[in-house]
């Protein structure tokens, strides 16, 4: 309804005998019309009243208010006195006057009588668009949304651009789960009127909150472009950047929103987050700051300081803006250690006074589990470690009185990890053992409570140290057939979810099964490795259970080694200086760093139980990091060695095997690609040659140097070769495992998710 375009001089000193002349439903029309235009937030009459009261100086828009209260007030009193029926008594077939009747019921949330006025209106006149319109939100009101659904139609029906009954529809079908079906609403809506600010913020809402951040970005481009003071759509639209890593971006888009809105406190926290993302910490502590300041009993943000904190450069520069926090406790100007301990302990004195919404979103219990983690890093770092670490097994204590299995399950099992981890540090082995154990059951029972799959493999992602800790247990209880069969599983289940997240069945070989890739002159080494051990089986045939190596060094040496070889690798490869690269040469030191592994993984205890002469292949079955390392050139160098991802896969090329009754596959060959930013790789021409000359078969296909670019290697793959050889570079992503690729001609490279979708082609 289309408000007046200004109040009649003298209209609100109408008395009730001259609203009766002008008609109860036309100055109700236009009261209400007033109301809209004056203030779109206001939801009921009182909270215009509480307003007129507060403000003793109105503006013009504040008496536009008041002369809507006044007429809604005598409305009011207008329907309590039964003044409408007395109206409707002169006419009671004026389908208007039940229209408005209906609104004025509405407006003073009355629904049930405001729908039963809409359906008078709608048996007198079946066409009337706004009776179905409003009837539509009416019902939409009482979450009776697919009725109001139907109500909608029949407006869009009779007037089929009417944006406005598009744009109500789309809310419906947005509330009653039917989001695509709400985005072809609003969409409708903005086509019959491009500049509706309201169809498409809610559209950009949808897509936000469906995790469809880019479409959602532009979305909420649009609605900036429209009404560019919109708060919401500035702060969603840094949520969504952010997604993508846009963090400069994003910290643009919380800029704005600050710009409209100082202070929302969320805005300053994620925008502190963008900055801790950058690594610019002195810059997201007093994003923080600023956000403390607004809410001090945000418990998330005092976390989130105190990891910045215990980040930052103690010699940087603070960045204070205005701030109050660090004044009153100067504790808080300190970085590292002290920093993120004097954080996390200044937001557990606020306890007492956090909302109960954030309590559910952000426990105080998790302050402890930092202040533990903190105790524990620095340990890390100490000369005497252990009296840090007694400090984070009472803080992890703390946190586990609230975080019961029962009430936080999935903090729970987060706070048991970390326990777990410092126990084993402090090598109380028998209070780990027990808090494995209680860990397993506990992750066991959610994981069997999830009612669906996605749920369950996303449990599985965020634990997968429980998973690997089952291993530790079934080997600790004497069960290695059982053991390995679960890193097997273990295997089998993460590479399939990598490669095909929707995929339920999972593969996975029992111990009889993974013996048969062994015979009279072939045994398997399988490594697993968990966050707490490295466990070395090995197979050999015609055996009832595998055999366990120990391992004589921690699992800390292991880790560090690993962590010295990634060092190395780094700094020889980014090396410009030849003189430097020759002092800290990585392929220099590879003999001694490949010694200490050997060490490590205890390769004499393997060959002591191998110890058969006619064993002459070995297929090496590695786990997480160690899948990098050389690890043939730790064996004597009589054994032929074949490495596998796990034994499943193994099987099915077996299988295949056997389907082929010897035919020689066609092979092809990516051989030395001119890839950009990389050196060329040693003898990869000897290499190549001598393979082509291995699998000798007459439709052999070559690609090497310039020739090897993207579109030509998916093209020559999609024919479906028996055997794919690659002689280059690769690239490894740890955090996006699909997103590592075989480095190509140029800037090209060929990702994991790539050669997925080209067998996904082939097998169609």
């Amino acid at each position: 309804m289309e408000p007046p375009k200004r109040v009649p001089d003298g209209y609100e000193q109408f008395n009730a005998k001259q609203l009766e002349e002008v008609g109860y439903y036309k100055a109700l029309e236009m009261a209400l019309g007033y109301l809209r235009r004056s203030q779109e937030s206001i939801d009921s009459i009182d909270d215009i009243a509480l307003k007129i009261k507060r403000d003793k100086d109105k503006t013009r828009r504040d008496r536009d208010i008041d002369i809507a209260c006044g007429y809604l007030e005598r409305y009011r009193k207008a329907i309590n006195s039964n003044s409408y029926n007395k109206a409707l008594e002169f006419n009671r077939d004026d389908y208007t006057v039940w229209i408005i009747r209906g609104d004025a019921f509405g407006y003073l949330w009355r629904k049930e009588e405001a729908i039963v006025s809409y359906d008078k209106a709608i048996e007198i006149k079946p066409d009337s668009h706004k009776a179905w319109h409003h009837r539509g939100i009416a019902l939409s009101s009482f979450n009776r949304y697919e009725e109001a659904i139907v109500s909608y139609d029949k407006a869009i029906e009779i007037k089929p651009n009417s944006h406005e009954a598009w744009y109500n529809r789309g809310i419906a079908l947005r509330y009653s789960g039917r989001s695509e079906e709400a985005i072809v609403s609003y969409d409708k809506a903005i086509e019959i009127k491009p500049d509706y600010y309201k169809a498409w913020d809610n559209r950009s809402e949808i897509l936000f909150y469906s995790g469809r951040y880019e479409e959602a970005i532009a979305s909420y481009d649009k609605t900036i472009e429209i009404k560019a003071d919109s708060h919401k759509a500035w702060y969603h639209r840094g949520i969504a950047l952010s997604s993508f890593n846009r963090y400069e971006e994003a910290i643009a888009s919380y800029d704005k929103a600050l710009e409209i809105k100082p202070n929302d406190y969320l805005v300053w926290k994620f925008r502190g987050e963008q900055f801790s993302k950058l690594r610019r910490y002195e810059e997201a502590i007093a994003s923080y700051d600023k956000a403390l300041k607004i809410k001090p009993n945000s418990h998330e943000t005092w976390y989130n300081r105190g990891i910045a904190a215990f980040k930052a450069d103690s010699r940087a520069p603070r960045l204070i803006f205005g701030s109050t926090i660090a004044t009153k406790n100067p504790h808080l100007n300190q970085r590292g250690y002290e920093g993120a301990l004097a954080s996390y302990k200044e937001g557990l004195k606020y306890w007492h006074d956090q909302d109960s919404s954030l309590s559910l979103l952000f426990p105080r219990e998790k302050l402890h589990q930092a202040i533990g983690n903190a105790h524990y890093l620095q340990g890390k770092v100490s000369s005497h470690p252990h009296s840090y670490w007694y400090e984070a097994v009472n803080s992890y204590n703390k946190a586990l009185k609230t975080f019961t299995q029962e009430n936080y399950s999935e903090s729970h099992l987060d706070v048991v990890q970390d326990l777990i981890r410092v126990l084993w540090d402090l090598e109380d082995t028998t209070e780990a053992k027990k808090w494995k154990r209680h860990g397993l059951e506990a992750f066991t029972k959610l994981f069997n409570s999830k009612e669906t799959f996605s749920e369950r493999q996303q449990l599985a992602f965020d634990f997968i140290s429980f998973s690997q800790m089952r291993v530790d247990v079934l080997v600790e209880e004497s069960e290695p057939v059982l053991a390995l069969e679960a890193a097997e599983r273990n295997k089998n289940s993460y590479l399939t979810w990598i490669l095909d997240a929707q995929k339920q069945n999972v593969l996975s070989p029992n111990y009889a099964d993974m013996q048969q890739l062994t015979d009279h002159t072939t045994a398997i080494v399988y490594w697993h490795l968990s966050p707490f051990a490295l466990t070395t089986f090995v197979i050999k045939p015609n055996t009832a259970q595998p055999s366990v190596i120990p391992t004589p060094f921690p699992l800390g040496d292991i880790e560090s080694w690993v962590k010295q070889w990634n060092q190395q690798y780094e700094e020889s490869r980014k090396s410009k200086d030849k003189q430097l690269e020759q002092q800290n040469n990585w392929r220099g030191n590879l003999p001694d760093m490949l010694n200490r592994l050997g060490a490590f993984l205890n390769i004499s205890g393997i060959l002591s139980e191998i110890d058969d002469e006619s064993i002459q292949n070995l297929i090496l079955i590695p786990h997480r990091d160690l899948h990098r390392f050389p690890l043939h050139a730790l064996f004597p160098d009589y054994f032929t060695t074949t490495y596998l991802p796990s034994a499943q896969i193994g099987i099915f090329v077996q299988q295949i095997e056997s389907t082929n009754n010897g035919e020689v596959h066609q092979l092809l060959s990516v051989e030395h690609p001119n890839s950009t930013g990389f050196d060329v790789l040693p003898h990869t021409e000897i290499e190549s040659a001598a393979i082509n000359k291995l699998f000798n078969h007459a439709n052999n296909q070559r690609i090497s140097g310039e020739e090897a670019t993207n579109a030509t290697v998916k093209e020559a793959l999609a024919t479906q070769y028996g055997i794919f050889h690659f002689t280059g570079h690769g690239s490894y992503d740890f955090e996006h495992p699909k997103q590592s690729a075989l480095v190509l001609s140029g800037e090209d490279k060929l990702t994991v998710e790539e050669i997925c979708d080209i067998q996904q082609i082939a097998e169609k």
